[in-house]
């Protein structure tokens, strides 16, 4: 099956568009008269584009994953192009700020005692998004044997509800990208039917009537819906997690093809779930 990185038009789009963002703000701070610009503002602008932000460390994290596991992947050279151009573009800001117009860049000063609580927490919600990554994956994979180990290890965590979140953040980010992308879904009925038989292996017939029915509240856009539908039900937050992975899965099977479906097709999806810890 073709190496493929689920969603990388978009975000070679997404990033060209952050780099252009840049180089015009580094244009205005070199037309900009030393002095002209409020110490306040210059600041916000070293937040936004300084060298050490989130959006600059999180597109490097991804290109050095992507580069290591997927080097032939079509887009990783564009990519790794566009991160250099964008680092470098938030570089040459933070030399304008302090060379050009004299603001020391003031650095966030810690909280005390936070740095443990806050690296403790951080850890949990990681892991908690690789377990819900984990499910969907396997449910990807038509693969019951690693959807029951996925189960297992949450279970284990006693985390389901907390996974049930992970998952529904997941199929929120794959269901946003369908419809900004205008990818062509499947009509419900078939959506349905393909999600049920990934449930087959791991879900009790009595539960699949309210499974059914969460599905086509989820292709309808409807997650309230769907989600009071399956808590309610006998299945509880199991089968919501069951029926919300099942669907994602499927969900992003339609999304990232041409060029067939691999579980790498939701690598996007992790990194954005991750980069919100």
């Amino acid at each position: 099956m073709k190496e493929t990185i689920g969603f990388m038009p978009g975000l070679l789009e997404f990033l060209a568009t952050s780099v252009d963002e840049a180089t015009e703000m580094e244009a205005l701070l070199k037309a900009a008269e030393p002095g002209s610009l409020p110490a306040a503002q210059l600041q916000e602008i070293v937040r936004l584009y300084g060298p050490h932000t989130t959006e600059l460390d999180r597109n490097q994290r991804k290109r050095v994953r992507w580069e290591r596991d997927h080097p032939h992947a079509p887009g990783i050279e564009d990519y790794a192009r566009l991160v250099d151009e964008q680092r470098q573009r938030h570089e040459h800001i933070a030399d304008l700020v302090t060379s050009r117009h004299g603001v020391e860049i003031a650095a966030a000063a810690p909280v005390p005692g936070a740095v443990a609580a806050d690296t403790a927490d951080d850890a949990k919600q990681v892991r908690l998004a690789e377990l819900a990554f984990d499910l969907i994956a396997s449910y990807a994979d038509a693969r019951p044997d690693q959807v029951c180990e996925a189960v297992a290890q949450i279970h284990a965590a006693r985390a389901t509800d907390e996974v049930l979140v992970e998952v529904i953040r997941f199929t929120a980010f794959v269901a946003a990208h369908a419809r900004t992308t205008e990818a062509a879904l499947a009509p419900r009925a078939e959506a349905r039917a393909k999600v049920l038989s990934l449930l087959a292996a791991t879900v009790p017939p009595h539960e699949e009537i309210a499974a059914a029915a969460a599905i086509d509240g989820l292709r309808e856009g409807d997650v309230q819906l769907a989600l009071e539908t399956l808590v309610a039900g006998p299945g509880g937050a199991t089968l919501a997690a069951h029926t919300f992975a099942a669907h994602t899965a499927v969900l992003a099977a339609e999304v990232c093809v041409p060029g067939g479906f691999t579980t790498s097709g939701l690598t996007v999806a992790g990194d954005e779930v991750f980069a919100r810890v």
